[in-house]
């Protein structure tokens, strides 16, 4: 009896050494998108648009990145969006305003700068800063800046991820005004 105690202090010992060595286990990153706009959202817009510079000055890369107290900005790697936020945006535009089919004569070349793209976690809400600049033929440009915020529930990185959604969805409908003014000079 006494042998078999011996033996198996060893082994004993050796199991609990590799659960320790073996570390936490793999957790897979969530990737998340702006979504498909409604088919009632998507209608052509009055020109055609040739993107230009979308800047992304926001900080925010792939990872969400969450405003804490004290504006501590951190980025979670577990929940991220599928591309950076510009491109998220220039593809949700995109999506929302189709070129209108027909003559393809004037254009409007459409910049933007983010600034803000975060999830600020005290009041729960989705941030979006963004400033829009349209230049259609060689004499007019205007150019509009907006904030967004929209609230959402809970910590589920879903209901944040919706919430950005929403943000999108009204930066492409100020993009529909800018581009419906552009067409009419």
């Amino acid at each position: 009896m006494k042998p078999m105690r011996l033996l198996m202090l060893p082994m004993l010992v050796l199991g609990l050494g590799g659960c320790v060595l073996m570390g936490p286990s793999y957790t897979e990153p969530v990737d998340f998108d702006l979504g498909v706009p409604a088919a009632e959202a998507v209608k052509p817009a009055a020109l055609p648009i040739r993107f230009g510079v979308f800047r992304n000055l926001s900080g925010s890369n792939r990872g969400f990145l969450v405003r804490e107290s004290g504006d501590r900005l951190s980025s979670d790697e577990y929940n991220r969006w599928l591309l950076s936020p510009e491109l998220l945006l220039q593809r949700r535009i995109r999506t929302e305003l189709p070129d209108p089919a027909g003559e393809m004569g004037k254009s409007v070349r459409l910049n933007a700068t983010i600034y803000r793209f975060e999830f600020d976690r005290a009041r729960h809400t989705a941030v979006l800063s963004v400033e829009f600049s349209g230049k259609a033929g060689d004499v007019t440009e205007r150019t509009s800046q907006l904030t967004y915020e929209t609230p959402y529930e809970g910590d589920a990185p879903v209901a944040a991820a919706k919430a950005m959604a929403v943000n999108a969805e009204k930066a492409a409908q100020a993009v529909r005004e800018l581009i419906a003014s552009l067409s009419k000079k």
